[in-house]
């Protein structure tokens, strides 16, 4: 992803530039289907076996037994979830900079922008699944006055535990979906002038929104974004 981050735009084959976008579409659907999984349809095989493959793409960590390891408590496990895109981004970074070690200027910082910006672009839907899950509580079947977390029915909405994992979706939201939503804002609201003022850093840092689009239509990518979150 960061050598193709780096690579110019008028030097990439149309092939290499086509497999990156069909790529991005394909992980961009997948992540919709693994969505069904939070809704309260029950769905019959083989879909089942689908979505639970595909639970991978949303960070199910119980899916790889991160148990094992010590996260059993609820809490530790969402925030190591939280933590993911932190761990990608500094994994980017690191092999940006092995990368100029091995390389000096084979990768640049508006290419790394690009990249993380790419992956963030990509799993937007996946990102905002697991962001939201300690706000979706379902009623019990009893229909006494409790209701539990979805994700983890053992922890009742509303108490200590609950409450942990909402004050940490809450600043996920605004560091993760606001920032990124944000940023994506000012990219669209300042296109058309830095555009015409040649301003070749600014098209190499925001590649991932505007070379999907035509020109005319670069705003495209905000309610793309918006679409994805409600999902």
């Amino acid at each position: 992803m960061l050598i193709a981050a780096n690579a110019r735009a008028l030097t990439q084959n149309a092939l290499g530039m086509t497999m990156t976008l069909v790529g991005g579409q394909i992980l961009t659907t997948l992540q919709i289907i693994s969505a069904f999984n939070s809704t309260s349809i029950k769905w019959g095989k083989p879909f089942t076996d689908v979505i639970e493959v595909l639970k991978l793409l949303s960070f199910d960590l119980d899916l790889i037994r991160v148990q094992c390891g010590g996260l059993t408590d609820p809490l530790a496990k969402y925030g190591f979830k939280m933590s993911m895109p932190i761990l990608s981004i500094a994994l980017l970074c690191t092999f940006h900079c092995l990368v100029n070690v091995i390389r000096p200027g084979l990768s640049s910082m508006n290419g790394l922008f690009n990249a993380v910006g790419q992956m963030m672009f990509i799993f937007f839907i996946s990102l905002g699944l697991s962001v939201m899950s300690p706000f979706q509580c379902y009623n019990h079947p009893a229909g006494n006055e409790f209701s539990s977390l979805v994700a983890s029915p053992q922890i009742l909405c509303g108490t200590g535990d609950h409450i942990g994992l909402q004050a940490v979706a809450m600043v996920s939201v605004v560091f993760y979906i606001g920032l990124f939503l944000a940023v994506t804002g000012y990219a669209v609201v300042w296109y058309p002038v830095l555009i015409s003022s040649d301003n070749i850093d600014f098209m190499k840092r925001f590649r991932f929104l505007f070379i999907r689009w035509d020109p005319r239509v670069h705003w495209f990518s905000l309610p793309l974004l918006a679409k994805n979150f409600l999902v």
